[in-house]
């Protein structure tokens, strides 16, 4: 039995517990656990979103009330802004100014963007259906301005270097060719100071080799016919004729085999290159300056993703014959932007590039954006409104919430109550990590504590019952001595007559508190309590059944006998 008083007690304990933490007020929420549970329910037929509020515990019930008052506006904008706002076409702008001047200005604009796009759209036809060449955008519109521009004036520029992987390794070789051509040049300038064309028929590495190695003493070269025939022929191509000593001679034969060496390397790379390069090509004479620049223009056009369609299949011939298509094709590129330069700079500058960037959208989209601007240009207000409303939500961290529902495609009337579930649910996760009691009585174990509550609560009813029991008839009188007069007397005396019995009421008043020993509950009705108790008897405590169908004057008499 004190076992089962032991679990019970244990079990009460945590129960009571769990009740003062369930019921105990959080501070910044200013709710207690029961109550964000109610506010859950509140909101038990909106979806359960797997979002989450950063910072929960330091947001409270304004915090929520704030951002309900924001969602709640931002829905009442759907019909007119869209579900999903970022397809509206108004989504990146970044203007607050709605007046009549300002819209007057950007309808000129946009008049000024949409008459470009539509030159574009046509260029694109016009390239497309010629070259197989398209812009997939605005900034790629551009690339192709910059790329007429340079095919139709340039000499160096072929079919062959339209091809991306075929023009890295032109560019590379090229720029090995222009330092090799840097020495080249320099060594012929030093050799034609004072040697005509016929030394370059000299084997200069030969010579080179024959002067610094045979005949490097005085002696070696006193006695060899063979030396004065080299000297005699470097001599021959002098300009002035005159006699050649051994330390010029050196001198010209390393220069010359310096200059043979590294034209023999040029024209090893040039074999490479020539048949890619255009007509401006010019061996070691070549610009090279030029034609680095016009490769290099040419790699940053293609790293903007052109294709160059049946351009890059064309012969030389024939591509040479396109160039004055090329310069008409520039020249209406030049003319479309320069026309409306200053319109699509303005209206690029009002939109946040970051969020939609409009220089590389697909043109028909761009041209579909910018038109449906200026076709709803008269309801900029509402937008402007709308973006306010934007930032106050950012502001509130509640903008991403926004963007997550959008994904979810969660019910436009469900978009608050779907918040506060969310926001209260989380404050219920939080208060329930931070508590032991509750953690520990989660709804399995908590289940279990009641349970076992109740079950020895049931049993602990019957202890205390047997115990009652006990404890009563300890209380009753040894009947083995009993005293003359005394109230266990008159009872028994009472018990044995026949007749000429004492009435009920004057038997209580002489052994009242013996009935109380003996039978400590009375069953009576309001009637019988009056009628057969005396003033004097008291209860610790009055029980009415169906209280309510008494007359409050009838259960005076009740009332009057007892503590409680």
């Amino acid at each position: 039995a004190q076992k089962v008083v032991e679990d019970k007690l244990r079990a009460q304990k945590q129960l009571d517990e769990y009740a003062v933490e369930l019921h105990k007020v959080r501070e910044t929420i200013n709710k207690s656990l029961y109550e964000l549970y109610e506010e859950i329910s509140a909101c038990r037929k909106a979806p359960s979103l797997d979002f989450v509020i950063k910072e929960i515990k330091s947001k409270g019930e304004e915090y929520v009330k704030d951002a309900e008052i924001l969602l709640s506006r931002y829905t009442e904008y759907l019909p007119s802004i869209g579900y999903d706002y970022h397809k509206n076409v108004w989504y990146g702008y970044m203007g607050k100014d709605a007046s009549f001047e300002r819209v007057s200005k950007l309808k000129v604009q946009l008049k000024g963007v949409v008459s470009l796009c539509e030159n574009l759209l046509d260029l694109n036809q016009t390239i497309g259906k010629k070259y197989g060449i398209t812009a997939k955008n605005l900034c790629q519109a551009h690339v192709l301005k910059d790329f007429f521009s340079l095919v139709k004036d340039s000499e160096f520029i072929t079919p062959s270097m339209l091809n991306h992987g075929a023009l890295l390794n032109i560019v590379k070789i090229v720029k090995t060719m222009k330092d090799l051509a840097s020495e080249i040049l320099a060594k012929k300038r030093v050799l034609e100071q004072n040697f005509d064309q016929e030394i370059y028929k000299i084997n200069g590495q030969n010579f080179y080799k024959k002067l610094t190695r045979l005949y490097d003493t005085f002696f070696s070269k006193l006695f060899s016919g063979e030396y004065r025939e080299i000297i005699k022929e470097i001599r021959f191509c002098k300009k002035d004729g005159r006699r050649v000593n051994y330390k010029l001679a050196v001198s010209v034969m390393d220069a010359l085999q310096i200059y043979q060496s590294k034209l023999k390397e040029f024209n090893t790379l040039e074999c490479k290159v020539k048949n890619k390069i255009g007509g401006a090509y010019d061996g070691v004479n070549t610009d090279f300056i030029k034609l680095i620049n016009d490769i290099e223009e040419l790699l940053k056009i293609q790293s903007q993703g052109i294709t160059f369609g049946s351009l890059a299949t064309l012969n030389i011939q024939d591509y040479t014959a396109n160039r004055a298509e090329f310069a008409k094709i520039y020249h209406n590129y030049e003319t479309a932007f320069t026309q409306f330069e200053q319109d699509e700079e303005q209206i690029l500058a009002q939109f946040d590039l970051a969020k939609k960037d409009l220089k590389t959208i697909d043109l028909e989209r761009f041209y579909n954006k910018i038109k449906g601007c200026l076709e709803s240009v008269d309801n900029l207000d509402n937008w402007c409104e709308f973006a306010k409303l934007v930032e106050q939500l950012d502001q509130m961290e509640v903008l991403s919430f926004v963007e997550f529902i959008i994904k979810q495609n969660v019910s436009a009337k469900q978009i608050v109550s779907s918040y506060k579930k969310a926001f209260y649910s989380q404050w219920v996760d939080a208060v329930l990590h931070e508590s032991k009691n509750l953690i520990s009585l989660s709804r399995i174990p908590h289940d279990e504590t009641v349970k076992l509550f109740k079950i020895k609560d049931q049993l602990n009813f019957e202890i205390n019952k047997a115990k009652i029991k006990a404890e009563l008839s300890a209380q009753r009188p040894n009947l083995d001595m009993v005293a003359q007069g005394s109230a266990i007397a008159i009872l028994l005396r009472e018990s044995e007559k026949k007749r000429k019995q004492k009435g009920i009421r004057l038997l209580l008043e002489e052994i009242g508190e013996l009935v109380q020993t003996l039978k400590p509950c009375f069953l009576m009705s309001p009637l019988s309590v009056s009628t057969f108790l005396s003033p004097n008897m008291k209860f610790d405590v009055v029980i009415f059944d169906e209280a309510s169908q008494i007359f409050p004057q009838d259960a005076i008499g009740a009332i009057y006998r007892g503590k409680q």
